[in-house]
């Protein structure tokens, strides 16, 4: 998504909001490198459901006094738009219109041929064929809710911090699997964020994204045992069994992805090649290996990414996707 307001000469915040947890990176720059600290809060049950804030009161209180522990007064702040707000779609527009010209189109399109979930929206755009020959273009439109959008903002502003881009979760950890693979033009990419409350699913094709869905995770917090350590967090499994039931099922779910995408979306002609699988699961490592026995696809974490090596301080896993919201350029 693009930029809410101009950006200033400080320290960046990339922030990252689920229903279980709020997580952030501060860097100096837009890069891994400079990396200066990172902090993870739990949310506790009620207060955010699927992204949209229920328990107002409680949400501005949590956020408060983590602004005012993590000093992020006055820094500049990056964030994640809610997973399941996210609008994601192919369409056409004429063949004549430069690139500029298709965000008019868009805008005034949006309500009449194109129909969105909501009624105000901020969206992006990526081109998926510029050719001469083609009686049109096809675009990947991507749209999140601006009301939504706004109360996050908001909240920010109040706080003293200065909000200048909103990004969606798949493409912003893309670009950071992007450092190491810029050359892998063929692979069909399925990207897996699997967290404790939901499962991002996209795929990359030519590392362009032509799939996105977002599964709600089987998640009961009575069946983990949570701690938090200064600005760290702890997640101890109390059901085992119970779990690694839930996690077969969202197996499934992943299979029939992966079936759509070749069957129906391809008609056989494409499948996926390679998985990249990162999220704050607590059973990643688990969660990995039984995706390689079950799907039999190369599954790849972000151990096997070399731009991680030019990270300054070491990061937890979970942080990949707010430290990946850094590279963001404004």
């Amino acid at each position: 998504m693009g930029a809410i307001i101009t950006v200033g000469k400080k320290e960046q915040v990339s922030f990252q909001i689920k229903d279980h947890v709020l997580r952030c990176v501060v860097t100096k720059q837009p890069a891994v490198d400079t990396v200066v600290n990172y902090f993870e809060r739990v949310i506790p049950e009620g207060v955010l459901e699927k992204g949209k804030i229920i328990d107002e009161d409680s949400f501005e209180m949590i956020l408060s006094e983590c602004v005012t522990e993590w000093k992020l007064k006055r820094k500049d702040i990056k964030f994640l738009v809610p997973d399941s707000s996210i609008f994601f779609r192919q369409i056409d527009v004429p063949k004549d219109l430069s690139k500029e010209e298709i965000r008019g189109y868009i805008n005034f399109e949006i309500g009449s041929t194109i129909h969105l979930p909501f009624d105000e929206a901020y969206f992006d755009f990526f081109l998926l064929n510029d050719e001469a020959e083609r009686e049109i273009k096809q675009i990947l439109l991507f749209a999140v809710p601006e009301q939504l959008t706004n109360k996050y903002v908001s909240h920010f502003e109040e706080l003293k911090m200065n909000p200048i881009v909103a990004d969606v979760a798949p493409l912003s950890m893309y670009r950071l699997y992007m450092q190491d693979h810029k050359d892998e033009i063929d692979e069909q990419v399925m990207q897996l964020e699997w967290d404790l409350s939901s499962i991002n699913i996209s795929i990359f094709d030519e590392h362009k994204p032509v799939f996105m869905r977002n599964i709600t995770q089987s998640f009961s917090r009575e069946d983990w045992e949570v701690s938090q350590e200064k600005n760290l967090i702890e997640w101890v499994c109390k059901e085992d069994e119970k779990v690694q039931g839930e996690l077969q099922d969202s197996f499934t779910e992943v299979e029939r992805v992966i079936d759509f995408y070749k069957y129906t979306v391809n008609k056989g002609e494409k499948e996926v090649t390679k998985i990249f699988l990162t999220g704050d699961h607590p059973k990643i490592l688990l969660i990995q290996k039984l995706l390689e026995d079950s799907i039999g696809i190369n599954v790849e974490t972000e151990k096997s990414l070399d731009i991680l090596s030019k990270v300054n301080i070491y990061v937890p896993y979970r942080f990949m996707l707010p430290l990946s919201l850094c590279l963001k350029e404004v």
